[in-house]
């Protein structure tokens, strides 16, 4: 999906804005999807020790 969005944006200014629109679904759907499944599949430390790439990576 953002592979798409991302070769198309150069086209014009109205597409590159609708490109990026669909990389923020995307990735807003496999954040959800990601934390969903740490959250799932691990406990206690692991768990914070899982979260804590996905976090620091959003936080910067």
């Amino acid at each position: 999906m953002s592979l798409g969005a991302s070769a198309s944006s150069g086209i014009s200014i109205r597409l590159l804005v609708v490109a990026r629109a669909v990389q923020g679904i995307g990735a807003a759907l496999l954040t959800s999807q990601v934390l969903t499944g740490i959250r799932l599949n691990f406990q206690g430390v692991a768990r914070s020790r899982a979260l804590g790439p996905v976090h620091g990576g959003a936080v910067g």
